[in-house]
């Protein structure tokens, strides 16, 4: 019995640990670029696999942090797709991404301000966050 309660605790912890704090919002692609245009914010995307190490690894070392999540809730309108699976494969294909985890910033136009491949640790990211959110576009106020 203590046996259970002890795994029990175990996977709730782990379940736990790897909790996003990005809101990935559930929207289509029209429904996100509506909303990024309304709201005047850049589109963040994590391209992901279910299989992948690094993209296990980006949820429960990177986007479970409050301050990553912090960031991108205040700054992006974030989706998240399975580079296998319907939205997932023509996003991968469209913006040309050779492997997972891919991360798209994109203006409200859906246009590439900046693309990554790879792992990315906290300040990598925020790091990729803040000069995307720096480059001017034809189609976003300067912030």
């Amino acid at each position: 019995m203590k046996k259970r309660i002890l795994l029990l605790i175990v996977i709730f912890c782990s379940v736990s640990a790897s909790y996003s704090q990005i809101h990935f919002e559930q929207l289509s692609w029209q429904q996100a670029l509506g909303k990024a245009r309304k709201e005047n914010k850049m589109i963040f995307i994590d391209v992901y696999t279910s299989w992948c190490t690094y993209c296990r690894q980006m949820d429960s070392a990177v986007f479970s942090l409050a301050e990553v999540g912090d960031y991108h809730n205040e700054h992006f309108i974030n989706l998240r797709y399975d580079a296998l699976k319907a939205d997932g494969i023509s996003i991968r294909k469209s913006y040309t991404l050779p492997g997972v985890p891919a991360f798209l910033y994109l203006d409200p136009q859906g246009m590439v301000v900046k693309k990554t491949v790879g792992y990315q640790n906290r300040e990598q990211l925020l790091q990729n966050s803040r000069d995307a959110l720096s480059r001017p576009t034809n189609h976003m106020l300067i912030r």
